[in-house]
């Protein structure tokens, strides 16, 4: 007997191939769930770890800084350019294969990464990559929301706000200790471990639908063309601009132009449809709209402990990755602890009340860092760090049941894609504003510092000396600032949940299903 035969045997039949509900859940099914969600935690990983690990793989490769977070940046724009395609790929090869096929391509190009090949065939191999796992996330959202009866999906919500929000502290520990105790080259074989069991649970569990190739004819390719080069390039300007010094920049001009221009005709043209790829008109919806709204601030919430705490630690500390890896796990704990009782208060409260307590946590949390000095270690980052991690998962796990609550269940794929491309989106433009924040207030700060230690502050100390010392004042004021801004997206945040109106509640096991 073959492995397809095995396969098959194995599988559960799906006796309707398009119910109106979900299927009964069962053990397997919940395997081939928990497949989906490992396929996503190592697409997220890969994400990560190559830009945690970036000074490695730059000095393996022999190049130099700015060709170096161009490697990070290939992936992001395959990440995103894939999600507008993820729902349409999804309805014509399944959900199941299509979560083996994007799993399959994240590993075989990241093996090609781990080869050391040219320069070229290395960013072509990332941009795969990021083909690969853009998709992962999608089709987890899209495998919860098909299979999770409605009762039971506030628990797929916490595991898919887990898998989102962990990634950062995982891949920060990972990535020390792949570099210091093996190679940089295990960033990328990390995936033979992951990828089998996720693709064979995936096989197994999620039931079989057949293939529907017709839909190719009638693909909208403008749409899915445009959307897609569009949300690449404007990925692109956002990560490299604060590198390339923003609009002093042709590239970075070129590609804000590009993303302009495509993304207009994508609206456009999708306005005019009667049946859109993605269809905008979601957007009059008040709860969809503010809650993607909220996403740009839970990511711009997200980079405090994941952006400005790392860069504080290697550049005033000088820890190595595994050492900010031992800080960031503080992190990781109340979150892993407290993502099931953010589900179960799902089932009893309103969902803004568990949103609105998640950001005052979070404000809570940034008001203790922005004490902080050039003294500080970890012990020190330890109380907000902690706080933030309790805040996220009564954050994220809300914001995704808002979201799917407003929609009805012909705008579930639109909407996912709007909720993914959001997502993906803001992580971009938030790392841009809170990196550009920091470059400018370093600048800032430093000429202020400079003016007044020059001024005979440190007499008898010299001049390098001097400088050293405002240069690194200066970027622990930053930092702080940072953190105001960080804040003050949380106070935001807050405010937008108060309009937000009343969502309902997941009904006990039973209850009359949603056709949603």
């Amino acid at each position: 007997m073959t492995l397809g035969h095995l396969l098959r045997a194995l599988q559960p039949p799906l006796r309707d191939p398009a119910p109106a509900g979900p299927p009964p859940l069962t053990p397997r099914l919940l395997l081939g769930l928990a497949g989906a969600w490992l396929a996503a935690l190592m697409a997220l990983l890969n994400s990560r770890l190559v830009s945690f690990g970036l000074a490695d793989l730059r000095g393996a490769l022999g190049v130099d800084t700015i060709d170096g977070t161009w490697l990070s940046v290939a992936y992001s724009m395959g990440e995103i350019a894939v999600v507008p395609l993820t729902p349409w790929l999804a309805g014509i090869f399944t959900g199941r294969r299509a979560i083996v096929a994007a799993t399959l391509t994240l590993t075989g190009a990241g093996l090609v990464c781990s080869t050391q090949p040219g320069y070229q065939v290395l960013l072509v191999s990332r941009f795969l990559q990021g083909l690969g796992g853009g998709a992962l996330i999608p089709l987890l959202l899209m495998s919860l929301l098909r299979f999770l009866p409605l009762h039971q999906r506030a628990w797929g919500f916490a595991a898919y706000a887990c898998v989102t929000v962990l990634t950062p502290t995982i891949a920060e520990t990972l990535d020390g200790w792949y570099t210091e105790a093996l190679t940089w080259k295990a960033i990328f074989w990390q995936n033979l471990l992951l990828a089998p069991p996720a693709c064979f649970l995936v096989l197994v569990g999620l039931p079989t639908e057949p293939v529907r190739l017709e839909a190719f004819r009638r693909g909208d390719y403008f749409a899915l063309g445009t959307s897609a080069v569009g949300l690449a390039a404007l990925v692109a300007a956002l990560l490299q601009g604060q590198n390339l010094d923003w609009f002093d920049s042709g590239t970075i001009n070129g590609l804000f132009l590009l993303a302009g221009v495509m993304l207009a005709a994508f609206v456009v043209h999708e306005l005019r449809r009667p049946n859109p790829v993605i269809d905008l008109r979601l957007l009059r919806k008040p709860n969809f709209t503010l809650d993607l709204v909220l996403i740009l601030g839970f990511n711009i919430a997200l980079l405090g402990p994941a952006y400005v705490l790392p860069q504080y630690a290697v550049q005033v500390q000088g820890y190595r990755e595994a050492q900010i890896g031992t800080i960031l796990i503080w992190l990781a704990l109340p979150q892993m602890l407290l993502a099931p009782l953010a589900a179960l208060l799902l089932r009893v409260i309103d969902a803004r009340l568990v949103l609105a307590f998640g950001f005052a946590l979070f404000v809570t949390g940034a008001g203790l860092t922005l004490r902080m000095t050039g003294e500080w270690v970890g012990a020190d980052l330890l109380p907000g760090l902690v706080i933030q991690g309790c805040a996220f998962p009564f954050v994220m796990t809300p914001l995704v049941f808002i979201a799917t609550s407003s929609l009805q269940m012909q705008d579930a794929p639109s909407g996912g894609a709007l909720f993914n491309i959001v997502r993906s989106l803001a992580g971009s433009l938030a790392s841009a504003v809170v990196g550009a924040v920091i470059t400018v207030r370093e600048r800032v700060h430093d000429a202020v510092l400079l003016e007044h230690l020059g001024g005979g502050a440190l007499a008898g100390t010299p001049a390098a000396e001097i400088a050293a010392r405002a240069r690194n004042q200066a970027f622990v004021l930053a930092c702080t600032d940072a953190y105001g801004l960080i804040g003050l997206a949380g106070l935001a945040a807050l405010l937008v949940v108060l309009l937000i109106r009343e969502t309902p509640r997941f009904p006990r096991p039973g209850a009359a299903r949603s056709p949603a």
